[in-house]
């Protein structure tokens, strides 16, 4: 048996019903996206990147663009193989 059952029948410990919220009223509005004061992140994470470290849109509708010719020389050899003739061996 877990949580609301336990709970239900007295077995465990519950605080009394809205007692979050009023918790989060005391607290106040949470910290503003890009504030002074930065949480650190735990062991193992990695940084997080700026806007300004990652790739421009240039660079990936070339890298786009590269993938593409290279998917359509592929089919355009696949396509060669397939019309050559077969020879059975015997």
């Amino acid at each position: 048996m877990f949580g609301r059952a336990k709970a239900s029948l007295g077995l465990v410990k519950t605080a009394p019903c809205g007692s979050k919220k009023k918790a989060t009223a005391k607290r106040g509005p949470r910290r503003p996206m890009g504030s002074k004061n930065k949480v650190k992140r735990g062991p193992g994470r990695l940084k997080r990147r700026s806007s300004a470290a990652s790739a421009d849109l240039g660079d990936l509708v070339t890298m786009v663009k590269e993938l593409q010719r290279e998917r359509d020389e592929a089919v355009a050899k696949l396509e060669r193989i397939k019309e050559t003739p077969r020879v059975e061996t015997r």
